[in-house]
């Protein structure tokens, strides 16, 4: 099984977070993709919020502060959290994921998605209520976004996590 280093952008609106139906997962995904050769992962991130979205950090979007106890790290500059996970056929993905404040809900779309949706905390917490895996418009969010939305949302409404 091959292992890829990725990243994933949760987009944050008016309290709401973007995310994309991808046209190969077949599931809601943020925004994302593979770290290249020679790229950090906060490079990475700023490259596929810009292909995935038309924004750019620091003009249409910029990374939310998250003091994170549980990763060890102390103000990491928009990081949510590090997993791995299953995306089949291609292997296990090792994630990092980065939480992102926007001004705009227009985005650029790209052909990784066919659609996508503002998710806010009361659609989010009646889908993530019901037995089985949480379903947008019969697609799948699988539970790897489902744990970050959840951060996302504690983070967003002050709950801390």
């Amino acid at each position: 099984m091959s292992k890829k280093f990725s990243v994933s952008a949760y987009l944050e609106n008016e309290s709401a977070i973007l995310l994309v139906e991808h046209v190969k997962q077949k599931a809601w995904v943020p925004v994302g993709g593979r770290i290249e050769e020679n790229e950090t992962p906060f490079e990475a991130m700023v490259r596929e919020v810009s292909e995935e979205t038309g924004f750019s950090i620091g003009k249409e979007c910029e990374p939310i502060p998250i003091r994170s106890f549980e990763l060890g790290l102390n103000d990491l500059v928009g990081m949510l959290s590090y997993d791995q996970h299953a995306v089949l056929p291609q292997g296990v993905h090792m994630c990092f994921s980065y939480l992102l404040h926007t001004r705009y809900r227009n985005i650029t779309k790209c052909a990784e998605y066919t659609n996508v949706r503002w998710l806010n905390w009361p659609e989010f917490s009646a889908i993530t209520r019901k037995n089985g895996p949480p379903l947008l418009n019969g697609l799948e969010i699988p539970p790897n976004v489902v744990k970050n939305l959840s951060r996302c949302f504690s983070i967003l409404h002050g709950s801390g996590w």
